[in-house]
């Protein structure tokens, strides 16, 4: 990566966050993108009746290079997850803005969303200099 990434004060970003009006089920991890510099647009936790029906993170184009380096990270402990290296998320491009969604075909709402929770606590959790 380019530059290095710079944590942003937390309760700053859950402020933004609650300005967006994120769900709940995936807060920690929008106050997560928020913390490390992710203009995140908009947000949906996921429903079993409305699709689609997994959760989704629209946001700026401008933030790819930061969500890349996010999404990369190894996190997962390896009983939890079958191969290293993942997130558990992707990037779907649109024309005006990315969308992060969850990697896994035909997963279950609250697989998804629990992932999100637990994925946007350990950005969140990680120490300020970690990208120097």
């Amino acid at each position: 990566m380019s530059k290095t990434l710079i944590k942003r004060d937390i309760a700053e970003a859950i402020d933004e966050a609650e300005k967006l009006a994120t769900p709940d089920k995936i807060k920690p991890l929008v106050v997560a993108f928020l913390v490390w510099g992710v203009t995140v647009i908009d947000s949906f936790e996921g429903s079993p009746v409305i699709r689609p029906y997994h959760p989704w993170i629209d946001v700026d184009l401008k933030s790819w290079e930061i969500l890349i380096e996010l999404l990369a990270l190894n996190w997962c402990l390896e009983t939890e997850s079958k191969e290293k290296n993942q997130s558990g998320f992707v990037i779907m491009p649109f024309k005006n803005f990315l969308r992060v969604i969850p990697a896994w075909k035909n997963p279950s709402l609250f697989a998804t969303q629990l992932s999100a929770m637990k994925f946007g606590k350990f950005l969140q959790d990680l120490p300020e200099n970690y990208f120097e």
